[in-house]
Protein backbone atom coordinates (compact mmCIF):
# COMPACT_ATOMS: atom_id res chain seq x y z
CA UNK A 1 0.00 0.00 0.00
CA UNK A 2 1.45 3.67 -0.81
CA UNK A 3 0.72 4.42 3.06
CA UNK A 4 3.16 1.88 4.34
CA UNK A 5 0.58 -0.55 5.72
CA UNK A 6 -1.66 -3.71 4.87
CA UNK A 7 -4.91 -5.33 6.13
CA UNK A 8 -4.55 -8.91 6.75
CA UNK A 9 -8.44 -9.58 5.01
CA UNK A 10 -8.06 -13.15 7.89
CA UNK A 11 -7.63 -11.10 10.88
CA UNK A 12 -8.93 -7.65 9.89
CA UNK A 13 -5.52 -6.51 11.56
CA UNK A 14 -3.90 -3.54 9.88
CA UNK A 15 0.02 -3.88 10.01
CA UNK A 16 2.35 -1.44 9.70
CA UNK A 17 4.69 -2.69 6.39
CA UNK A 18 7.96 -1.73 7.69
CA UNK A 19 9.25 -1.61 11.38
CA UNK A 20 9.72 1.20 13.57
CA UNK A 21 12.41 3.37 12.31
CA UNK A 22 11.67 2.84 8.44
CA UNK A 23 9.86 4.18 5.87
CA UNK A 24 7.97 2.47 2.64
CA UNK A 25 10.25 3.73 -0.59
CA UNK A 26 9.72 2.17 -3.89
CA UNK A 27 7.99 -0.97 -2.68
CA UNK A 28 11.21 -1.35 0.03
CA UNK A 29 11.68 -0.34 3.84
CA UNK A 30 14.48 2.05 3.69
CA UNK A 31 16.37 3.51 6.61
CA UNK A 32 17.35 1.69 9.74
CA UNK A 33 15.31 -0.55 11.73
CA UNK A 34 15.08 1.07 15.26
CA UNK A 35 15.69 -1.45 18.37
CA UNK A 36 13.87 -1.26 21.48
CA UNK A 37 14.19 -3.17 25.02
CA UNK A 38 11.14 -5.09 25.27
CA UNK A 39 10.02 -2.66 28.33
CA UNK A 40 9.78 -0.09 25.76
CA UNK A 41 8.12 -1.64 22.98
CA UNK A 42 4.14 -1.48 24.00
CA UNK A 43 4.82 2.43 24.45
CA UNK A 44 6.87 2.65 21.14
CA UNK A 45 3.61 1.74 19.31
CA UNK A 46 0.96 3.23 21.65
CA UNK A 47 2.40 6.57 20.86
CA UNK A 48 2.61 5.69 16.84
CA UNK A 49 0.83 7.93 14.97
CA UNK A 50 1.29 6.64 11.28
CA UNK A 51 -1.12 6.64 7.66
CA UNK A 52 -2.83 8.63 10.11
CA UNK A 53 -3.94 6.47 12.30
CA UNK A 54 -3.01 6.70 16.33
CA UNK A 55 -4.68 3.34 17.79
CA UNK A 56 -1.53 1.31 17.08
CA UNK A 57 -0.21 -1.18 19.90
CA UNK A 58 2.48 -3.91 20.07
CA UNK A 59 1.44 -7.22 18.56
CA UNK A 60 0.49 -10.50 20.44
CA UNK A 61 2.70 -13.51 19.70
CA UNK A 62 -0.85 -14.90 18.27
CA UNK A 63 -1.21 -12.27 15.98
CA UNK A 64 2.55 -12.39 14.98
CA UNK A 65 2.47 -15.73 13.83
CA UNK A 66 -0.61 -14.91 12.12
CA UNK A 67 1.52 -13.28 9.70
CA UNK A 68 3.66 -16.44 8.92
CA UNK A 69 3.41 -19.21 6.64
CA UNK A 70 3.16 -22.19 8.74
CA UNK A 71 2.72 -25.61 7.10
CA UNK A 72 0.97 -26.00 10.59
CA UNK A 73 -2.11 -23.74 11.27
CA UNK A 74 -2.15 -21.45 14.46
CA UNK A 75 -5.36 -20.54 15.65
CA UNK A 76 -4.77 -16.82 17.21
CA UNK A 77 -6.68 -17.61 20.64
CA UNK A 78 -4.57 -20.12 21.14
CA UNK A 79 -1.78 -20.03 24.41
CA UNK A 80 1.49 -19.40 23.44
CA UNK A 81 2.96 -22.93 24.36
CA UNK A 82 0.82 -24.20 21.25
CA UNK A 83 2.92 -22.12 18.95
CA UNK A 84 6.01 -22.68 16.76
CA UNK A 85 5.94 -23.54 12.94
CA UNK A 86 6.42 -26.68 11.82
CA UNK A 87 10.25 -27.17 10.51
CA UNK A 88 11.29 -25.80 6.75
CA UNK A 89 8.20 -23.66 6.06
CA UNK A 90 8.10 -20.77 4.41
CA UNK A 91 8.00 -18.35 6.63
CA UNK A 92 6.56 -14.53 5.85
CA UNK A 93 5.69 -12.83 2.64
CA UNK A 94 8.99 -10.80 1.84
CA UNK A 95 7.03 -8.59 -0.87
CA UNK A 96 3.93 -7.74 1.76
CA UNK A 97 6.54 -7.09 4.61
CA UNK A 98 10.03 -6.63 2.54
CA UNK A 99 13.20 -6.33 4.45
CA UNK A 100 11.68 -7.95 7.70
CA UNK A 101 13.89 -8.09 10.45
CA UNK A 102 14.79 -11.48 11.63
CA UNK A 103 12.86 -11.30 14.91
CA UNK A 104 10.29 -8.40 16.62
CA UNK A 105 8.82 -8.15 20.02
CA UNK A 106 5.62 -9.08 21.09
CA UNK A 107 3.36 -8.00 23.69
CA UNK A 108 3.80 -11.25 25.76
CA UNK A 109 6.13 -11.31 28.68
CA UNK A 110 7.30 -14.30 30.56
CA UNK A 111 4.44 -15.07 33.47
CA UNK A 112 7.19 -14.43 36.73
CA UNK A 113 9.51 -12.19 35.13
CA UNK A 114 8.50 -8.97 34.28
CA UNK A 115 11.52 -8.00 32.53
CA UNK A 116 11.55 -11.01 30.11
CA UNK A 117 9.72 -10.59 26.82
CA UNK A 118 8.48 -12.96 24.04
CA UNK A 119 9.98 -12.58 20.48
CA UNK A 120 8.69 -13.95 17.89
CA UNK A 121 11.52 -14.97 15.10
CA UNK A 122 10.54 -14.30 11.19
CA UNK A 123 12.94 -16.92 9.78
CA UNK A 124 12.55 -19.61 11.62
CA UNK A 125 8.94 -19.23 12.95
CA UNK A 126 9.42 -20.13 17.05
CA UNK A 127 8.95 -17.69 19.64
CA UNK A 128 11.55 -17.26 22.10
CA UNK A 129 11.53 -15.20 26.14
CA UNK A 130 13.95 -12.58 26.18
CA UNK A 131 15.85 -11.18 28.88
CA UNK A 132 16.24 -7.64 28.75
CA UNK A 133 18.08 -6.47 31.96
CA UNK A 134 21.07 -8.67 31.63
CA UNK A 135 23.55 -6.38 30.19
CA UNK A 136 23.85 -5.51 27.60
CA UNK A 137 20.19 -6.91 27.25
CA UNK A 138 18.10 -7.70 24.47
CA UNK A 139 16.83 -4.97 21.94
CA UNK A 140 14.54 -5.71 19.31
CA UNK A 141 12.71 -4.13 16.03
CA UNK A 142 8.83 -3.67 16.16
CA UNK A 143 6.24 -3.68 14.02
CA UNK A 144 2.79 -2.53 15.16
CA UNK A 145 -0.68 -3.28 14.56
CA UNK A 146 -3.90 -1.53 15.12
CA UNK A 147 -7.59 -3.70 14.60
CA UNK A 148 -9.01 -2.26 11.22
Amino acid sequence: SPDGTVIDLATNLMWAQCSLGQNMLDSQCSGTAQNYFWLDAGYACYTLNFAGFNDWYLPTPAKVFSLLNCTNSIDINSPIDSFNCSPNAPIYNSSIFPNAPAAIWTSDRHPNYFWVGVDVNFTSGIWNYQQELIPPGVQRPLKCVRNN
